[in-house]
């Protein structure tokens, strides 16, 4: 399927419509799994984007319709403590808590499950901490998973575990800066095979 990721302002929606919006966290029992993801992309993504930018929130939409909102998550500025981390990674930082981009919220729709979505909104979070980066002091990415299977899908996407709270996670951006020049090197080694084959 055919996405695009746009900040929840840009889809269309207002404040009272996206109240009544279509979107479930449940089980294959359909039993409500995570009923706080339902409610903030309902009640709280909207205000809080306005008071101030608590916090942003990032929506994938189909291609043709910006109003269906497949899946979501929530972007903030915050703090990883040293004693979270671990000790050989304390011994390269100063004393002091290091600034972190934290995934708040992190949800897909139940109908979208198992098609990508969740993997495109991790890549679109990763991307907008490496901007961030570039004009902000930026350690890593952080996440507070939900339970242990949500926390096993981070691991299997490069997070670490936090030391001292069980369900939280980061990458450090470095790991991250190091991905995409991977890629873009391997993008360009593609291109320059394309060309020698023409």
């Amino acid at each position: 399927m055919a996405i695009c990721i746009y900040p929840l302002e840009n889809t269309g929606h207002t404040r009272s419509s996206i109240k009544k919006l279509d979107f479930k966290c449940t089980d294959s029992k359909e039993e409500e799994l995570y009923p706080e993801l339902v409610k903030y992309i309902k009640q709280l993504a909207w205000k809080n984007n306005e008071i101030g930018g608590i916090a942003r929130t990032f929506v994938a939409c189909p291609e043709d319709d910006r109003k269906k909102i497949l899946g979501y998550y929530t972007s903030s500025m915050s703090l990883i403590e040293l004693k979270n981390l671990p000790d050989e990674v304390q011994e390269s930082l100063p004393g002091y808590p290091v600034p972190a981009l934290l995934i708040g919220k992190f949800a897909v729709d139940k109908l979208a499950q198992k098609q990508g979505i969740g993997k495109q909104l991790l890549k679109h979070a990763f991307e907008t901490a490496l901007e961030v980066s570039q004009k902000v002091g930026v350690f890593a990415v952080r996440v507070d998973a939900k339970d242990e299977q949500a926390k096993q899908y981070y691991l299997k996407k490069g997070f670490l575990s936090l030391e001292d709270k069980a369900l939280g996670l980061y990458i450090p951006i470095s790991t991250l800066k190091a991905a995409k020049a991977e890629q873009e090197a391997k993008q360009a080694s593609e291109i320059n095979l394309s060309l020698l084959s023409n």
